[in-house]
């Protein structure tokens, strides 16, 4: 949901237009886009370095909690992330989360 969030604020494109059809992004490919803009944008003071976490957290999908692990909890039973995953991963997103929705 912010990943969307912050692209429809930034005007990323969440589709691609393949032989005439328009078909979603992947979550892990928006969150790279959004992950660069965040980095590349001069209206918030991110580096690199502040998004690294949530690269290799969320968005690389051999993570205990990427995007992709994740969805598969949602699909199946045994696929259960610890709970120290969950929080290691839920940090790693709060920039994004202050970059779409601004400071708590």
């Amino acid at each position: 949901m912010t990943l969307r969030a912050y692209a429809k604020q930034h005007k990323i494109p969440t589709a691609v237009v393949v032989d005439g059809r328009k078909i979603e992004k992947a979550l892990a490919v928006l969150g790279e886009d959004v992950r660069k803009h965040i980095v590349d944008d001069a209206a918030n003071e991110l580096t690199s370095s502040d998004l690294r976490p949530f690269q290799t957290q969320l968005l690389t999908s051999k993570a205990e909690a990427s995007i992709q692990s994740l969805n598969s909890f949602v699909h199946s039973n045994y696929a259960i992330p610890t709970a120290d995953a969950l929080r290691s991963t839920w940090e790693a997103c709060v920039p994004v989360f202050v970059a779409t929705y601004g400071e708590p």
